[in-house]
């Protein structure tokens, strides 16, 4: 499968809700740029809502779209974390985590009608968040002579890649960011593209870090 640079989460947390014959299932999807994020955000809902029977979640999370986790927390395998992540997919969003916490109603509503009350709740939670799209990058530090900087800028336009601050010193330093996907092989291809166009003195690059969210 060849991943996208680009995916689509949300800005910020959003609520929603739904409610069932009694039960209220209050809905919230954060954005996460770590995975860890999920337990710390759990556990300040279960601080928040200590008489819920229920809090279930799912989350997508990293650069594979097909990675992703999803939770029950006692309701019947299958009617709650599913239709949570469910939602996620429809709605192709990553990197972001829904949960719903349930409040019984005195009312047994069956597998089916948990799935649909936690279908409707996540949903409610995705409709009313504002959503994104962000671009994954790879970043380096580039090192060059003063004379091919436009020809550095106007090359890295091309890959669709940025410079983000620059240096100028004996040499210009600058941080540059290019979309993760061209990550592999970039500092030889940078090497070619120097050498077929006769690019002025010598140019030093090293990988600093890649987005991994």
């Amino acid at each position: 499968m060849i991943l996208s640079d680009s995916f689509t989460t949300i800005q910020q947390p959003s609520q929603g809700i739904y409610k069932e014959k009694g039960s209220k299932f209050l809905s919230s999807i954060y954005p996460i740029l770590e995975e860890h994020q999920v337990r710390s955000i759990i556990e300040n809902l279960r601080k928040e809502h200590p008489k819920a029977r229920h809090i279930c979640y799912a989350y997508r999370f990293g650069q594979h779209p097909d990675y992703s986790r999803h939770h029950d927390d006692g309701e019947p395998n299958g009617s709650a974390g599913l239709p949570i992540l469910t939602q996620l997919k429809s709605h192709e969003i990553q990197n972001a985590l829904l949960a719903v916490v349930r409040y019984f109603g005195g009312v047994l509503l069956g597998a089916s009608g948990l799935s649909t009350a936690y279908k409707l709740a996540a949903a409610d939670a995705i409709n009313n968040a504002s959503k994104i799209e962000l671009t994954r990058f790879a970043y380096f530090n580039l090192k060059y002579n003063y004379p091919i900087d436009n020809k550095i800028k106007y090359w890295l336009k091309s890959i669709d890649g940025k410079i983000m601050e620059q240096e100028f010193n004996e040499f210009i330093q600058s941080r540059i960011a290019i979309p993760l996907s061209l990550q592999p092989g970039f500092i030889d291809q940078l090497k070619k593209t120097a050498l077929n166009q006769q690019w002025e003195g010598p140019i030093d690059c090293q990988w600093i870090y890649s987005d991994l969210f």
